[in-house]
């Protein structure tokens, strides 16, 4: 059993020693704050989550468009009448996503958090050959070259959004869509009390003075506002968006009165997002 800690055998040592000797088994990853744990077979990674993740399987299939609020809303209350039943199953006995979609998927829930997880510093793991997904679990499989190579794109994607949000004279608000997208995400206090605050004129400094909240930690707020879509710097004419989709969102330079959708109930926690029993 292999165990230790990142500092001493950074993640990307670990998963090429993995996959290099072709395992099968679960990594489990502790920081902090989180608990990750990666999934593996022969060597290549099938399954990889969150526990503290603010995107669930649904929220993932919404995003890349596969279904609609409308649909995710009927799959969330099939899954909870037919007595925790997974979402992804849900979602394919109504016949609103094919196994096709739930692949997309599940290959985009493992980037993430692999991503998340390469962004530790500090933390312990332990890979545990006994821990194997049943087969029917496994719909996708992706090689720990490509998961290292996709992980260090978006970290250094990150560091160039990072010195894009950092000033303190910059104007954020919130984009077309937004309320949404942080309807379907679990926000933080500091999420929200920033996003009451964002209406188009005020600048990071006044903002961070409103709310007593160092300029530090208001740039991690923005950034993971900007990271889920929610929001985008302005300079009164529109927003500039680091990955914009097939044209650049309007900004609503509003405040959270325009925002109805933002208090919603969040998706239930159902579990694993897989469609077979949990591991």
């Amino acid at each position: 059993m292999l165990e230790g800690t990142l500092q001493d055998f950074p993640l990307p040592d670990i998963l090429q020693l993995i996959g290099a000797q072709k395992k099968t088994g679960s990594l489990l990853i502790t920081s902090a704050d989180n608990v990750a744990t990666m999934s593996f077979r022969d060597g290549r990674v099938v399954y990889a989550k969150l526990e503290n993740n603010p995107e669930r399987l649904g929220d993932i299939l919404y995003r890349l468009g596969k279904i609609s609020g409308e649909q995710l809303g009927k799959a969330l209350q099939h899954a909870k009448e037919s007595g925790g039943l997974k979402i992804g199953k849900a979602l394919t006995e109504l016949k609103f996503v094919q196994q096709s979609d739930l692949s997309e998927a599940l290959k985009a829930q493992i980037e993430d958090a692999a991503y998340h997880i390469f962004s530790w510093k500090t933390g312990r793991f332990k890979f545990d050959p006994r821990i194997v997904l049943q087969e029917e679990e496994a719909s996708v499989d992706i090689s720990v070259d490509s998961i290292i190579m996709e992980s260090v794109r978006r970290l250094d994607e990150h560091d160039r959004q990072a010195e894009e949000v950092t000033g303190t004279e910059l104007i954020f608000a919130i984009v077309t869509g937004g309320s949404e997208k942080a309807a379907r995400i679990d926000l933080s206090i500091d999420d929200y009390s920033v996003l009451a605050n964002l209406d188009g004129t005020r600048t990071v400094r006044a903002i961070s003075d409103k709310l007593h909240m160092s300029e530090v930690e208001l740039t991690r707020v923005l950034m993971h506002l900007v990271e889920a879509g929610i929001v985008a710097e302005t300079t009164g004419g529109g927003a500039k968006s680091a990955a914009p989709a097939k044209s650049p969102p309007a900004v609503l330079a509003t405040s959270m009165a325009d925002m109805p959708d933002l208090f919603a109930a969040p998706e239930p926690d159902l579990g694993p997002d897989l469609i077979g029993p949990a591991v």
